[in-house]
């Protein structure tokens, strides 16, 4: 009965919005606030495209209504590829904020198809879209664009800029030994840096230092690059620094030391004092690396409708919960709390929930059959289940039926809570929720899986390489590279080449790493050019010395691509064999992007030696 009661609200509010006009639900998924953001934008998906896109685009130039305009460009990215070629012909028109518009639109989508147009426009005769046609190739992230973003390097100021803009957000380290010239550029630098930073690569670390010898602001950019290479994540900055004698040398010599101490003097919280103090721990041999995580790691982290306790004031939660035990329903506790704010009542629940005991689960439980809850409610209601750990039997047994809800988002928080309360009761609602006609349930319950039994996770997860929903592939074929599935190898690298999801299938394999080695050395030989170009790329990024026989083979290629792929493979993957090659092909290579990407790699090279 109470599902019932829950799927008449939840379609009654789909229902009150059939038929209505384009505008009005482009308006409701523009703003949030009104409640029906979801079923607006499922209705307006379930449109014919062609019919309603004049319509989208009429709103994308309306710059009088910010909502209608969100929600026409949120529709558009949802629409995904259809809206493609109606974006690429949007970046050349006459109005400079639709071109911008169109550049925003074409890296969140996210594909192949839209590379060449945003390369196109770099040059742009408006600053605003170069800088969004770069932030888009930048996280789109296809390997193509690196090699003309790297050629606008030589070209004028107002080029150069928005290429580092799209080189620092693809973070490929082949960029670097083009970058490293640029850090003592006037203009270029910082933005130079920057770039490096991101790109995370260790072997920047001597360069950046020298900067540090001179005060001035590429110092200060200087030094909160080095630190974020050297407490980067993967390790790498830091073996960097304790390799490299002259890194070392330079934060140790007279000079650097009183920069940095002059830095560090700066105010706690500024990033630049805190990077110059962090140094000199280094430096000293007393840094700690921050143990733990401080953020929430259960079932719901990061879910953006769970509000934050910590920043509710603890006296309204404490004569919220005095009134729960004085008898007062918690609807009506809830009711008098709605005027301090939505994050009230979260944190109201979330305190219930806390308590564990059976009356706490019991008036969550009996809150959460009341049909005319607000949807927030409803969400907040599940997270404090999921946390009721003395009450966690009945909450799971009264859990499983929101897997059927009719709102996908509650159906896959409900498999949030689950899995994080029982794997094993979770297991079947999982297996189910791979098949579920919303592709947001599908995504989530083929990403919990692995939590629960591998072995099913990843037959769901090969299978579900097909599904029809990009999005869902693309968190697929990152899982697989999770799981380290080497059944997923070929059926990935067959996919670098696919324009919606090749970068993701990248990622994939270089996360399964040098297992993968095998396939992709026969790959590098007899694929079609594009994957051997991937391939090679994915070869060096993994730097095995078991794959330079390989590469000193292919650099021998007839075809120059080949041969520039191998050249900066080398960047990552060498040994006292390359050198020769490389000056070889700065010399003789009849092509000459070959024989420039030669020689900067081969200086870079000579660098990290010195």
């Amino acid at each position: 009965m109470r599902m019932a009661r829950l799927s008449d609200r939840f379609r009654s509010d789909a229902a009150r919005l059939e038929g209505r006009p384009v505008i009005e639900l482009l308006l409701l998924v523009g703003d949030e606030s009104k409640g029906c953001r979801q079923e607006a934008l499922d209705l307006l998906l379930d449109r014919d495209f062609d019919a309603i896109y004049p319509t989208l685009e009429h709103a994308v130039r309306n710059n009088a209504l910010a909502d209608l305009r969100n929600g026409a460009m949120e529709v558009l990215v949802h629409f995904g590829r259809k809206s493609v070629p109606h974006l690429v012909d949007l970046l050349h028109d006459g109005d400079e904020e639709v071109r911008n518009f169109s550049t925003v639109m074409l890296g969140d989508i996210a594909v192949r198809d839209a590379v060449e147009p945003l390369i196109a426009a770099l040059n742009d005769p408006d600053a605003n879209v170069r800088h969004g046609a770069a932030e888009a190739l930048g996280r789109i992230g296809d390997r193509s664009a690196l090699l003309p973003l790297l050629k606008l390097l030589g070209e004028d100021f107002w080029q150069q800029y928005p290429a580092l803009a799209a080189i620092r957000e693809m973070r490929d380290n082949r960029a670097v030994p083009y970058l490293l010239p640029l850090v003592n550029d006037g203009m270029l630098g910082e933005p130079a840096i920057e770039a490096l930073a991101a790109i995370g690569d260790g072997r920047a670390l001597p360069s950046l230092a020298a900067l540090l010898v001179t005060p001035s602001s590429r110092s200060e950019t200087a030094v909160r690059a080095i630190c974020t290479i050297c407490i980067g994540e993967g390790g790498e900055g830091r073996e960097s620094a304790q390799k490299s004698p002259r890194f070392r040398s330079l934060l140790e010599s007279a000079p650097v030391e009183e920069n940095l101490r002059r830095l560090a003097d700066g105010p706690e919280a500024d990033a630049t004092a805190t990077a110059a103090r962090t140094l000199l721990e280094i430096r000293d041999g007393v840094y700690k690396r921050p143990s733990g995580n401080t953020s929430h790691e259960g079932p719901m982290a990061g879910h953006p409708s769970v509000g934050n306790v910590s920043s509710i004031e603890d006296a309204t939660v404490k004569a919220a919960l005095a009134e729960i035990e004085a008898g007062i329903p918690l609807d009506v506790v809830l009711m008098n709390a709605r005027s301090a704010g939505d994050g009230v009542e979260q944190a109201i629940i979330e305190a219930v929930g806390r308590q564990g005991n059976g009356n706490a689960v019991e008036s969550l439980l009996a809150l959460l059959e009341k049909p005319d809850n607000r949807r927030h409610v409803d969400f907040a209601i599940v997270h404090a289940l999921a946390a009721s750990h003395p009450g966690r039997p009945v909450a799971v047994n009264r859990l499983k039926p929101f897997t059927d809800h009719p709102d996908p988002d509650l159906r896959r928080l409900a498999l949030q809570a689950l899995t994080g309360l029982n794997t094993t009761e979770a297991l079947p609602a999982l297996i189910i929720a791979t098949a579920d006609r919303h592709w947001s349930v599908r995504m989530e319950a083929l990403r919990l899986l692995p939590r629960v039994d591998v072995k099913r996770a990843e037959d769901s997860l090969l299978a579900a390489l097909c599904d029809s929903d990009v999005l869902v592939r693309k968190s697929v074929i990152a899982e697989l590279g999770k799981l380290g599935s080497l059944k997923a190898v070929v059926p990935l690298v067959n996919l670098l080449s696919d324009n919606e999801v090749g970068r993701g299938a990248f990622d994939a394999l270089l996360t399964i790493g040098e297992a993968a080695l095998p396939e992709l050395h026969a790959h590098a030989r007899s694929s079609s050019l594009e994957v051997r170009e991937w391939v090679i790329d994915l070869i060096g990024r993994l730097g095995s010395k078991k794959s330079i026989p390989l590469l000193r083979e292919l650099a021998d290629s007839p075809q120059s691509t080949i041969r520039m792929a191998v050249i900066h493979a080398f960047w990552n993957c060498h040994d006292s064999s390359v050198p020769p090659i490389l000056s070889r092909l700065h010399v003789n290579d009849p092509a000459p992007e070959v024989r420039y990407a030669a020689m900067v790699v081969s200086t870079g090279l000579d660098g990290e030696v010195q």
